[in-house]
Order: structure tokens, then sequence, then C-alpha cells
């Protein structure tokens, strides 16, 4: 029996072409969260795959506790990123094929497999305290550069602003979409 190669490649070609049709989906729901985080801090804000170093859990307290350098693990994350800096959202792992996607946070973990699911797991993800609350930290440093020194008031006023503006983010990413004529 003679393997048929051609036929495999031509099956891994159209599952590249599917991975790539996938991947630029995951852009485009991605580019559509920045936008509206933009409209919400009232900077510019975008979000982006990347990865995030972290302290190795099973080795750093036997190395940190002798002085030395503590080693780290990189994983793929959800970064939001404004003018003063970034930090990340989540962990965000896109399978090989494109879906599903990996999104876990807190104690939180989903793995959407088309854009309607993807798009309900960002928005469970903004919905989250301590997300919400990297977000509101990336806010106030950006509205803190533009204001020019504002005082404590205006910097609280701002935050509750960005505050309300990030529960309407999150419920458009939650609002069911709009069919064309």
């Amino acid at each position: 029996m003679t393997t048929d190669f051609k036929a495999a490649l031509q099956r891994g070609l159209s599952a590249h072409d599917d991975a790539t049709r996938a991947e630029r989906e995951v852009d485009e729901v991605l580019d559509e969260l920045s936008r509206q985080l933009t409209e919400v801090v009232g900077s510019n804000v975008s979000v982006r795959r990347g990865s995030v170093s972290r302290a190795t859990p099973d080795l750093s307290w036997v190395i940190g506790a002798a002085g030395a350098f503590t080693p780290k693990e990189k994983y793929p994350a959800l970064v939001a990123q404004g003018p003063r800096g970034e930090v990340p959202l989540c962990e965000f792992e896109l399978a090989r094929s494109g879906y599903p996607v990996n999104v876990a946070f807190g104690d939180q973990q989903y793995f959407p497999d088309d854009r309607a699911s993807l798009e309900m797991a960002l928005a469970r993800m903004l919905e989250d305290p301590v997300v919400a609350g990297r977000i509101r930290q990336l806010a106030t440093a950006a509205l803190g550069r533009h204001a020019g020194g504002r005082r404590a008031a205006g910097r609280r006023a701002g935050e509750a602003e960005a505050g309300r503006l990030l529960d309407g983010v999150a419920r458009a990413l939650r609002a069911p979409p709009v069919s064309g004529p």
C-alpha cells in the first residue's frame, strides 16, 4: 500500500487556510474590542495577543529564598496597551487550527470555538472585577496624563466614568449582532 502524500498535503494546506481565516477573525474581534475600549478611556488603547512572564511556580520559592535569580516562564496572554503602559488581561491562546481559543482569568476558563462564543467569553472577561480593575488602572493613568495633574476628586470622577463606560463595552459585546438590510 502506498501512502498518498499529495492528498495529505492538500488536507494540510486546507487546514492552514482555515486556521488563517480563524486567526483573522480573532484579530477582527480584538480590533473591535480595542475600538470600544478606546471610546471608554478617551485615549488610544489596543488589545493584542502577546506573552507575559511570571515566576515559575515549582522552583521560584527555593531559588528566591536563596536570593538568586527567580526563573520565569512566558505564557500567551491578551494584553491591553495604552499610552502609559500595558496590563495583562487574561491567558489567551489560539489552537493550531485557530479555534478553539483558550481564554482563562481568575477561576474561569472558556474555549470559544467561533466568533460569537469568543465575543461572549471576552465580555465575561470584562465583567471580572480584577480584569476591570486592571483596565481602570490603565484608563486612570491615561486620563491623568491628559488631565495635567487633576485633583483627587477629579481623578475619582474620571475613574467612575471609566467604570460606567467599561460596563457599556461589556454590554455591547454581549449584544446580538445587528443584521443588515
